[in-house]
C-alpha cells in the first residue's frame, strides 16, 4: 500500500463494509472521483489487504468505441477459482447470467470489482442494479469505481446512480490531495511544493507523474505523461505509442505480434509507467495510454490498428465489440461490415442496446457497400433498438428508410406496422393512423396471417389510446381470431390487452377477464413486457374510471414486477398512476413519496412525467403547499403535444380546481371549454363530466349535462347524491367537496371535519369564508396547526413523522419537504419530544399502530 497518501478514512470505509460481508450482509459500494484521483490504487490497496479473507474477482470496463458486453463479467469468470468452475457458460442469456453471478457471489465472501463504471455497457450497469436490489441474498461486496464527472444528469451512469440511491449503497468519495499530502508524496524530490499543488491542483496521478518526469513541472498530464516515457528512451517511447491503440489489457502475444521488445517491456513495468497484468500489462492509468495516443501520427494509428485487427482475428477472438473498435479506426470497411453487426447482435442478446445502436450506426456508415438485404436488415434492427430505448425519432428514420428498400408486399407491411409504435409513442397519432391504413391496403382483409393480426390489433390500441372505445372492440375481435388462427400468441395477448382495457373502461365488465388472459399469456409465454403492460393498463384504466381496488392492487404489483425484470418505464408508468390514484384516495402521506419518487427519477419521461406532475399539482394545491401551479405548467406543455384526452383532462382539471381555490377560475374556462368539447366528441362520462362540472362552477352554460358520475351529479345541483357516490368511491377529498356544497348545515359541517382531516386547507379556508359571509359560524375544533392526530402534533411534526415512519432518513425528509437538513432535525426532535419517546423507531412504532404513517 505504499504510495497511498490521504486515504486512511477511505480503506477504513471499504474495510467496514468488507466486515459487514464477512458477518453476512451484502453490500454494494461506489468508489468514485475524478480521473487520476486515485481510485484504482486504492481499491488495489484494499484488494490486496482483503485478499486472504475474501475470494476476489476483478473486472474492467474499457475505453472502446462502444463497450464489451459484459466485459467485466468476463474478466470475472476468467479470474474465477477453478474449484468452484466458471461463474457463466457460453451463449447465456442475461437473465440466468445474472442469476449465475447472484449465486456465486450469495454462496460465500467475495469481493467483486468493476473498474470504471463509467465506460460499461448497459448490461454491466443492469448488472449492477439487479445486485444491488438483491443485497439481503449477497455474502459479499460489490465494489465498483467510476468518474463522478461522467454521472451526468441523463447519462447511463447518471441514471443508474438514481436508481441505485433507493439501495443505500456505500459511497467513497476519492479527493484531491491537500497541500499536506502533495508534500508527503513529493517526500523532498520538488523545491517548490507549493507550486507542484498549485499546478496539479492536488490530482494524485498528475503529481506522480511530475513527480517523475526529473524536469521542470509540466503544464499538463500530457506533457507530464510524455516527459516521463521519453526518460526511458526512445525505443520505450516508441513502444509505448504502439501499446497505446489497445485500450485497457493488453495480452503479452498482442504485444509480441506488434513487435515490442520484452526488455523494452519489462523496463517500462519496472519504471512503473505500465503494471504487470498477469498474461499482459496495462498502462498505469488511461490518462496515460490516451496521452501517448495523442502523440501517435493519423496514417501510424490506422497502421497499427490494422495490425491489432489482424492478430486478434488469427487468434480467433471472439469479442466482436474490440474487433469492431480496431477494424473503424483502421478504416477496414470489410472488417466493420464483418464485425460490427456481429457485436450489434451480442450486445442487443445482453440487453446493452445503447452499444447494439453504435455498433449498427458504425455499420451503416458504409450502406453503399452493402447488399441492399443487408442495408434493410441492419436498418430494421437499429429502428427495433431504438423504439426499445424510447428513442422514437431515430427509430421512425430507421424504419422508413427500410421502407424504401422494400418492393415486396408483405415485408413492406410489416415495416409499417413497426413504424406504427415509434410514432404512436410519439404521440403522433395522425401519422400513426395513415401508416396503419397504408398497411391494412396492402395486406387486405382475406387470409389470416401474423401481419393481418398485428395491423388489427394495433389499430384496436389505436382507437383505445384516442378514447374511441367502442370503435376499438370490432378490431381487436378480428385481431385475436386472426392471431389464434396463425398461431401468434404474443399478438393474441397483446390484441387481448388493449381491447380488453377499451371493453372495460367502456363499462363492459367482460373486459377486465380479456385483459386477464392476455397477461395470463404473456406469463406462460415468458413475455415480461407484455405482462408489465397487462398489468398498467388495469392500473391507468380502473385508475382513470376510479376503479381503485382492481387499479391499485394491479400497480403495485406491476411496481414490483418491473423491478424484478429491470422494466424501468414501465414500472414508474405504473409508479405515476399509483400516486394518482392515493391522490384522489386522501393517502396523502404515500402520494408525497410516490410522486416524489417519480418526478425525480431521470428515467422518467413523456406520459410518465404529464401524469405525475398533474399528480403532484393537485395535490399541492389541495394541501395549500407552495408552488402548486409549476408542476400543472410544465405538465400541460407535454400533454399539448399529445394531443391525446387522457392526458389534456387531467391537467386541465386540476388547473381548474387550482384557479377555483385561488379566486380566477374563469382564467381557465376556454382552456377547459376545449378540451370538454373533444371529450363529448368521444363519449367519455368520467372526462365530460369533471369539465362540465368545473364549467359549472365557473358560470358558464353547459348544454345536456349528464349524470353518469359523482361530477355529473354535482353539477346537475344533486352534491348530496354526488357526495354518496364519492364515499363509495373512497374519494375523501371530492365527497368533502360535494359536502360542502350542500345546504343541509350537518353537511357542511362534516365538510368542514374532513378538510381538517386530510388537512386540506385552502377547501377548508373557502368554505368556512363562505359560512361566515353567510352568517354562519364554523366550529375551529382543535388547534388550526394541529390535526386529529398523536400528541397534538403539527402539520409539518406530523408530515415528518409519516415520513419517518416510512424509513426516510432526515436528509431524505429534507429533500421530499424541500426544507433544510438542520430544520429536519429541528422537527424531529420536536416529535420525539411531544411522543415521549426516546428514538426515531419507538416513534415510527406509535405512528404505524395509529396509522398517522399514513397521514401528510
Amino acid at each position: 500500500m505504499s504510495g497511498l497518501v490521504e486515504r486512511h478514512r477511505q480503506l477504513d470505509q471499504l474495510s467496514v463494509a468488507l466486515d459487514g460481508v464477512r458477518a453476512g450482509r451484502g453490500a454494494v459500494c461506489l468508489v468514485s472521483g475524478e480521473a487520476g484521483a486515485g481510485k484504482s490504487a486504492l481499491v488495489r490497496a484494499f484488494a490486496e489487504r482483503a485478499s486472504a479473507r475474501v475470494e476476489t474477482l476483478v473486472g474492467f470496463c474499457d475505453s472502446l468505441r462502444a463497450a464489451r458486453t459484459l466485459g467485466p463479467v468476463a474478466d470475472w469468470n476468467a479470474a474465477a477459482d477453478p474449484a468452484l468452475g466458471p461463474l457463466i457458460g457460453e451463449g447465456w442469456e442475461p437473465r440466468r447470467i445474472f442469476e449465475a453471478v447472484l449465486s456465486r457471489v450469495s454462496e460465500r465472501p467475495t469481493l467483486a470489482i468493476i473498474e470504471d463504471l463509467h465506460w460499461a455497457d448497459d448490461a454491466t450497469l443492469d448488472l449492477v442494479l439487479f445486485l444491488s436490489r438483491r443485497t439481503a441474498r449477497m455474502r459479499s461486496l460489490l465494489l465498483v469505481t467510476y468518474r463522478d464527472d461522467e454521472a451526468t444528469p441523463g447519462s447511463p451512469l447518471g441514471l443508474l446512480l438514481g436508481d441505485l440511491a433507493t439501495t443505500s449503497p456505500v459511497r467513497v468519495a476519492v479527493p484531491r490531495l491537500t497541500k499536506e499530502g502533495v508534500s508527503e508524496l513529493a517526500a523532498d524530490r520538488v523545491d517548490d511544493v507549493d507550486e507542484l499543488w498549485r499546478r496539479t491542483e492536488g490530482n494524485p496521478f498528475f503529481v506522480t507523474e511530475c513527480l517523475s518526469s526529473n524536469e521542470e513541472l509540466p503544464a499538463t498530464v500530457r506533457d507530464a505523461v510524455i516527459a516521463r516515457a521519453a526518460r526511458l528512451g526512445e525505443p520505450a517511447l516508441e513502444m509505448l505509442q504502439t501499446l497505446s491503440v489497445i485500450p485497457g489489457f493488453v495480452e503479452l502475444w498482442l504485444a509480441d505480434a506488434l513487435g515490442v521488445d520484452r526488455s523494452v517491456l519489462d523496463d517500462c513495468v519496472a519504471a512503473g509507467v505500465l503494471r504487470d497484468a498477469g498474461d499482459g500489462v496495462a498502462f498505469r492509468h488511461e490518462l496515460a495510454r490516451s496521452a501517448m495516443y495523442d502523440t501517435l501520427p493519423p496514417a501510424r494509428r490506422r497502421t497499427l490498428h490494422a495490425v491489432v485487427l489482424d492478430s486478434l482475428e488469427q487468434r480467433g477472438q471472439a469479442d466482436a465489440a474490440r474487433l469492431a473498435h480496431h477494424a473503424a479506426a483502421a478504416g477496414d470497411v470489410g472488417a466493420v461490415l464483418r464485425h460490427a453487426p456481429r457485436a450489434a447482435d451480442e450486445a442487443a442478446r445482453a440487453g446493452s442496446l445503447r452499444e447494439a445502436v453504435s455498433h449498427l450506426q458504425l455499420a451503416l456508415t458504409y450502406r453503399d457497400a452493402m447488399r441492399t438485404e443487408t442495408h434493410r436488415e441492419l436498418l430494421v434492427r437499429l429502428g427495433d433498438h431504438c423504439e426499445a430505448l424510447g428513442r422514437h425519432a431515430t427509430s421512425a428514420e430507421a424504419y422508413r428508410e427500410a421502407i424504401q428498400l422494400v418492393t415486396d408486399g408483405t415485408a413492406r407491411a410489416g415495416l409499417l406496422l413497426k413504424l406504427w409504435n415509434p410514432l404512436s409513442f410519439a404521440g403522433h397519432l395522425d401519422a400513426a393512423a395513415a401508416v396503419l391504413d397504408e398497411a391494412l391496403a396492402v395486406i387486405g382483409r382475406a387470409a389470416p396471417s401474423h401481419e393481418l393480426a398485428l395491423a388489427c390489433a394495433q389499430r384496436s390500441s389505436h382507437l383505445m389510446l384516442s378514447r374511441r372505445l367502442r370503435d376499438a372492440e370490432p378490431w381487436g375481435q378480428d385481431a385475436m381470431s386472426h392471431a389464434r388462427a396463425v398461431g401468434d400468441i404474443e399478438t393474441l395477448g397483446y390484441a387481448c390487452i388493449q381491447s380488453g382495457v377499451a371493453r372495460w373502461m367502456s363499462g363492459e365488465e367482460d373486459g377486465l377477464a380479456r385483459i386477464r388472459e392476455g397477461i395470463a399469456l404473456a406469463r406462460a409465454n415468458n413475455l415480461p413486457r407484455l405482462v408489465a403492460l397487462g398489468l398498467s393498463q388495469i392500473g391507468s384504466g380502473g385508475g382513470e374510471n376510479r376503479r381503485y381496488d382492481e387499479a391499485m392492487a394491479a400497480l403495485e404489483e406491476c411496481v414490483a414486477y418491473a423491478e424484478e425484470f429491470d422494466l424501468g418505464s414501465r414500472g414508474l408508468y405504473s409508479l405515476a398512476w399509483l400516486g394518482r390514484c392515493q391522490v384522489e384516495r386522501g393517502q396523502w402521506a404515500e402520494a408525497t413519496v410516490t410522486l416524489d419518487r417519480v418526478v425525480r427519477s431521470q428515467r422518467a419521461e413523456g406520459v410518465t412525467v404529464i401524469t405525475a406532475l398533474t399528480a403532484l399539482g393537485r395535490l399541492r394545491t389541495r394541501r395549500g403547499d407552495p408552488d402548486p401551479t409549476r408542476p400543472l405548467d410544465e405538465a400541460l406543455e407535454l400533454a399539448r403535444h399529445t394531443g391525446h384526452l387522457q392526458r389534456l383532462w387531467p391537467v386541465v382539471a386540476a388547473r381548474a380546481e387550482a384557479a377555483w381555490l385561488q379566486g380566477r377560475l374563469p382564467d381557465e374556462l376556454d382552456a377547459v371549454a376545449e378540451v370538454h368539447a373533444q371529450a363529448r366528441s368521444l363519449d367519455q362520462p368520467w372526462a365530460t363530466e369533471e369539465l362540465a362540472f368545473w364549467l359549472v362552477r365557473g358560470g358558464a352554460a353547459v348544454p345536456d349535462l349528464s349524470s353518469h358520475t359523482p361530477f355529473g351529479l354535482h353539477a346537475m345541483g344533486r352534491p348530496d347524491l354526488a357526495a354518496e357516490r364519492w364515499q363509495r368511491h373512497g374519494c375523501p377529498y371530492e365527497q368533502a367537496d360535494a359536502l360542502a356544497d350542500c345546504d343541509d348545515e350537518q353537511a357542511q359541517l362534516e365538510a368542514v371535519a374532513r378538510f381538517r382531516s386530510l388537512a386540506a386547507h385552502p377547501a377548508l379556508r373557502r368554505l368556512r369564508d363562505r359560512r361566515r359571509s353567510e352568517g354562519r359560524s364554523t366550529p375551529r375544533g382543535p388547534n388550526p396547526t394541529t390535526r386529529g392526530n398523536l400528541a397534538g402534533l403539527t402539520d409539518r411534526e406530523s408530515e415528518v413523522l409519516a415520513l419517518l415512519a416510512q424509513g426516510h432518513t432526515n436528509a431524505e425528509i429534507a429533500g421530499l419537504l424541500h426544507l433544510s437538513s438542520k430544520t429536519v432535525e429541528h422537527h424531529v426532535s420536536h416529535v420525539l419530544a411531544k411522543l415521549g419517546v426516546r428514538s426515531r423507531t419507538e416513534a415510527a412504532t406509535l405512528a404505524v399502530a395509529a396509522g398517522a404513517d399514513r397521514q401528510i
